[in-house]
């Protein structure tokens, strides 16, 4: 009767276990399946421009600047989360109106890590956890590069690769 009774508790214990543990699996599973915010989230967006191997362009059908062996591909702000996902770009470069810098610095919650000034432009290197690539300078992580002037804001994930 005592080994009976040590069974029934051993699988009960095992069976609330094992509930427990699909309850989370569960929990996980729906948390994953809510969207996060992205940089395709930000407001305002002016222009979006992706530089992409030719190839890659070319396969999806494409418009596109030819630039060595990248594309410059300009897209819709309203396409650009689609293209991006179907794309996979070396980078992803927005265009602000310059009265959005605050927006945009509160929007990605950026570390900075570096600014410099160039002629007219301030240039601002950082990290924020709305995208996921990366370069590394100096040991750091860095997936956002910024280009002010009076005009604009350029915005570069991880960096901008075609001129400012």
């Amino acid at each position: 009767m005592g080994l009976l009774k040590f069974k029934k508790t051993v699988n009960n214990t095992v069976v609330k276990k094992l509930a427990v543990f699909i309850f989370l699996i569960a929990i996980l599973c729906l948390c994953s399946a809510l969207p996060e915010q992205s940089i395709f989230d930000l407001q305002n967006v002016k222009a979006v421009s992706f530089v992409a191997d030719v190839q890659d362009a070319e396969n999806l059908g494409l418009q596109y600047t030819p630039n060595g062996s990248d594309a410059i591909i300009e897209v819709e702000p309203s396409a650009a989360a689609q293209i991006y996902q179907s794309l996979q770009p070396k980078s992803t470069i927005m265009t602000f109106e310059s009265e959005q810098m605050n927006a945009l610095k509160n929007y990605l919650n950026m570390t900075n890590f570096y600014t410099q000034t160039l002629q007219d432009k301030t240039i601002i290197y950082g990290y924020t956890s709305k995208f996921n690539q990366c370069e590394f300078v100096d040991g750091k992580k860095i997936n956002v590069q910024i280009v002010v002037d009076e005009y604009q804001i350029l915005v570069g994930f991880p960096m901008i690769m075609t001129g400012f």
